[in-house]
């Protein structure tokens, strides 16, 4: 009968950083350093892992990997984008219907992350429940911009420059999610 090991004892520098960050967390947590997970979380930076999911590459391509704003850009763009089939599905004019979406989907991050700034360097407000409210007030304005031009029918003809656009977001939300410059926007907040 062979006895295939419990533990194997490997260099710690040949294991992948996400384990090194596990074996602090639980350390924080044994030594009484701190009792709150998300105390933890944000020491360590670990974002899937705290949330008791492994990081996934493929889950990243769709939720937030870190706190930067970049990321959380995809719970807007992903979320509107399925809602926006649902919401076509029966409409006679897809073109208008369409056309309206879209223009919201690539509104909204603008005004979120313009916002988000004006709040944060303009007026110092550092505030998880302000920054929430900004979500939902980008989000209801998106469909109300989507449901007014839509509606109108005004903007059919772009459409298809429109489905350009918004195909250039989702790529480059992919992209950057990948390969993020150092930039500010792309740099997990503290």
């Amino acid at each position: 009968m062979e006895h295939t090991p419990k533990y194997y004892i490997v260099e710690a520098s040949a294991l992948p950083d996400i384990f090194h960050k596990v074996a602090e967390a639980k350390r924080l947590l044994e030594t009484g350093e701190t009792d709150k997970v998300n105390v933890r979380c944000r020491r360590l930076d670990v974002h899937t892992v705290c949330h008791g999911i492994w990081p996934e590459p493929l889950v990243g391509l769709f939720a937030p990997v870190n706190e930067s704003v970049w990321e959380h850009l995809k719970l807007l763009f992903w979320p509107f984008l399925a809602a926006g089939f649902a919401l076509t599905r029966r409409e006679e004019d897809q073109a208008a219907a369409w056309s309206g979406l879209l223009l919201a989907e690539l509104v909204m991050p603008l005004f979120l992350v313009g916002m988000y700034y004006l709040l944060r360097a303009g007026f110092g407000v550092r505030s998880l429940g302000v920054e929430i409210g900004l979500y939902y007030v980008t989000m209801a304005a998106g469909f109300w911009l989507a449901r007014r031009v839509s509606e109108s029918g005004r903007l059919a003809y772009l459409s298809g420059v429109l489905v350009i656009l918004t195909g250039l977001l989702g790529a480059a939300l992919i992209l950057f999610t990948l390969a993020p410059p150092g930039l500010p926007i792309f740099v997990a907040e503290p």
